[in-house]
């Protein structure tokens, strides 16, 4: 009776502490779901975040966008009206214009520039925030206590080994009850009191050892709860390395009791070899209690090596999972670091385009001084010019046959005007001509007349080109619209823009080539200027001073203009090629965010996979509490002490 209740208040220690272990586990699985769930709240939040932070930047970007295409209308519609007005001024003033046209341009890239800048800003601190809370989850997730499934195996190879020397002893005693029954019926009687004192004392041990396990196991339960419902961080890891370590202290001392419980097993094994037999009917009934509750604690035992081995395989398929998020952990960072790689790149690139940019400027406001120092000489030639009486009176002679050819114009619908135009124009170089007459001689009179009718042929050329210079910027600001509009759906517009890309690219080659024509016909009809003017010095030496001075400031004049205009020339190419460059490094600029944007909606759907296996777990941890209630261990424990 004694070896048999010893026997079984061994396999109910080992069950307790097995249930301890699957405790210990649960606890440790809840802690890690806890962990990984504020870790997803996190992930969240900042994903939150950064769909807030990229709505707000898209709409700046679009407020922007809109202000400066306000902007280019008013300048547009201004530059027209100032062409309309200034018809019969300068080539300086029409530099200036483009000068200007230009300079609004450059602005409106630089804005560009800023924007496309602090969106590369934002992306990268939210891709730092989300690789610092990645290493943060993998240093803060480590596998479940190891150590505690290996101290079950142990535990379950002891209690195996204990089953069959029990069942050895048991054997061994039957055969020496049966040879020894009636030679050891007079010890029996003096013995039983000895071995009854021996187990009272030994069954009130192991009772004792039984009430202070089960109280550890209760502070145990009252401190994990302690530490579920304390919120900090820094408190509870601090309080759960001191009870990890209280733990493996309690585990050793639990060791050296186990010892210390096998030694009384074996002192009582080879006492109860001793022993004399009880009747046999007794003995029978008593063994077959004892088998059958042998047989419960077997099951019992083969269902929590199957809990044990169903934990293993999650335990594996969970170390599996953090493989793998821990290779895709490291993908992430190498994205992350070519992302870094490219806005370095980026940004040396931006810094020589503002080099570029303040040349640029620096080269812009030296052609305004020239073009202001040209318009003041310009001021006072046309203020130093004599016979002001004749120039009245043909202004009057004009100002008459205007009147009489718009009364022409209202009585009748003749072809008389296009005669009466040339009268007035004839009229004016008329004026022109006496004007030059008081200076030089009738050969000049001449070539200043032929120059003029030039001059008015440039002019309608210039007209022209003025038109078709506004009727390209109109197809300008509706591509640009167009390609606002196509922004919005870039995967499913990708062919019309590069259709609408090259028929931009052909046109500005046809008014580059027009700009060019222009160039040369002017070029032409400087050199026949200087030649006929050279042929003026040489058939008439000896005309007066004053005219060849005024001639040779003509000259200057002409060659500085011409230089002026050549080099606004070249560097109006040079800007167009900037341009184009700036233009590519913008889509560039737009398919790394919309790059970007992708990634950020894999990290949303891999944070939702995440939640779904987190929500796995949770149920495979409640499904396990279910299997192994502790409550119900602690009532049959209580059971079997009474």
């Amino acid at each position: 009776m004694n070896s048999s209740s010893s026997i079984l208040l061994y396999h109910i220690i080992i069950v307790h502490y097995v249930s301890f272990v699957l405790q210990t586990t649960v606890t440790s699985l809840q802690n890690i779901v806890n962990q990984k769930e504020e870790t997803i709240s996190r992930y969240q939040t900042l994903l939150e975040e950064a769909r807030e932070e990229h709505s707000t930047a898209i709409q700046a970007l679009r407020q922007e966008m809109n202000a400066l295409e306000e902007e280019l209308n008013k300048q547009t519609i201004a530059a027209s009206s100032r062409v309309m007005i200034d018809k019969e001024s300068s080539r300086p003033e029409q530099v200036r214009v483009l000068v200007e046209k230009y300079l609004c341009r450059i602005h409106e890239l630089e804005d560009e520039m800023g924007q496309a800048r602090d969106q590369i800003k934002q992306l990268t601190t939210q891709l730092n925030d989300c690789h610092k809370s990645l290493s943060a989850q993998h240093d803060n997730i480590k596998p479940p206590s190891q150590r505690s499934d290996k101290r079950v195996d142990y535990l379950l190879k002891e209690v195996a080994e204990a089953e069959e020397q029990s069942n050895d002893n048991s054997t061994d005693k039957d055969g020496k009850d049966d040879s020894d029954d009636d030679s050891e019926t007079t010890e029996s009687e003096n013995a039983k009191d000895h071995d009854g004192k021996d187990l009272k004392r030994d069954y009130n041990k192991l009772a004792d050892q039984l009430r202070d396990q089960n109280e550890l196991i209760e502070k145990l339960n009252q401190t994990i709860a302690d530490l579920k419902n304390n919120k900090g961080e820094s408190v509870s890891r601090e309080r759960l390395r001191s009870e990890l370590e209280r733990k493996k202290r309690r585990i050793e001392m639990l060791e050296s009791k186990v010892e210390e419980d096998k030694v009384e097993i074996s002192r009582l094994r080879h006492q109860l070899t001793s022993r004399p037999t009880r009747p046999e009917g007794v003995g029978s009934l008593k063994e077959e209690q004892l088998q059958k509750r042998i047989k419960a604690l077997e099951e019992d035992l083969n269902e929590a090596h199957l809990r044990e081995e169903k934990e293993r395989e999650s335990h594996r398929n969970k170390c599996a999972e953090e493989v793998e998020r821990w290779q895709e952990r490291k993908r992430w960072q190498n994205i992350n670091d070519k992302l870094r790689n490219q806005v370095k790149t980026q940004s040396t690139q931006i810094e020589t385009l503002k080099s570029c940019q303040q040349r640029f400027r620096d080269t812009i406001t030296r052609l305004e001084r020239e073009r202001n120092t040209l318009d003041s000489k310009l001021k006072s030639v046309k203020g130093s010019i004599p016979a002001q009486n004749l120039i009245e009176d043909l202004e009057r002679e004009v100002k008459q046959l205007k009147a009489r050819n718009d009364f022409l114009k209202k009585t009748s619908e003749v072809a008389s005007t296009s005669s009466l135009s040339e009268v007035i124009e004839c009229q004016q170089r008329k004026i022109e001509a006496l004007q030059i007459a008081q200076k030089g001689d009738s050969a000049l009179t001449e070539e200043v007349e032929r120059l003029q009718e030039r001059k008015g042929q440039l002019q309608k050329a210039n007209i022209r080109l003025e038109g078709e210079n506004l009727k390209l910027k109109l197809e300008l600001e509706k591509r640009r619209t167009m390609q606002l509009d196509s922004d919005g759906s870039p995967e499913s517009d990708g062919s019309d823009r590069a259709l609408s890309r090259d028929m931009s690219n052909k046109k500005s080659k046809r008014s580059y080539e027009d700009l060019e024509k222009a160039v040369t016909v002017l070029r032409k009809v400087v050199e026949k200027l200087q030649h006929e003017n050279k042929k003026l010095k040489t058939s008439e030496p000896h005309h007066m001073r004053e005219d060849k001075v005024y001639v040779e400031k003509l000259q200057m004049e002409l060659q500085k203009a011409q230089e002026s205009y050549m080099d606004s020339l070249d560097k109006i190419s040079s800007l167009e090629a900037h341009l184009k460059v700036e233009k590519e490094n913008y889509r560039m600029v737009q398919e790394q965010l919309l790059q970007k944007a992708r990634l950020l909606t894999k990290c949303k759907i891999l944070l939702e996979r995440a939640a779904v296996r987190e929500k796995a777990l949770n149920e495979q941890v409640s499904d396990l509490q279910k299997l192994i209630p502790p409550e119900s261990l602690q009532g049959t424990y209580h059971n079997t002490l009474h």
